[in-house]
């Protein structure tokens, strides 16, 4: 067993990471990348709007709305 903690995606300290990819791996990841960091800020963004209208929001529901999300994209993690 690792003595290394578990982390989630977008979680725990940067590290460098050195990988070899063919160019349309390379770019397709990038393009994938880039998609879900806009999605993930137009959700933000979304969820921050409704708190401001409506008071905090619970985790369980926060969670909730991030894997509805996921889901209608058709992406999960």
């Amino acid at each position: 067993m690792s003595n290394e903690a578990e982390h989630r995606i977008g979680e725990g300290p940067a590290m460098r990471l050195s990988q070899s990819l063919s160019e349309g791996t390379a770019q397709t990841t990038r393009r994938r990348v880039v998609e879900r960091e806009l999605r993930g800020t137009l959700l933000d963004e979304y969820l921050a709007d409704h708190e401001r209208r409506n008071g905090p929001l619970p985790e369980a529901e926060r969670q909730r709305a991030w894997d509805l999300f996921d889901s209608a994209l058709g992406q999960s993690i």
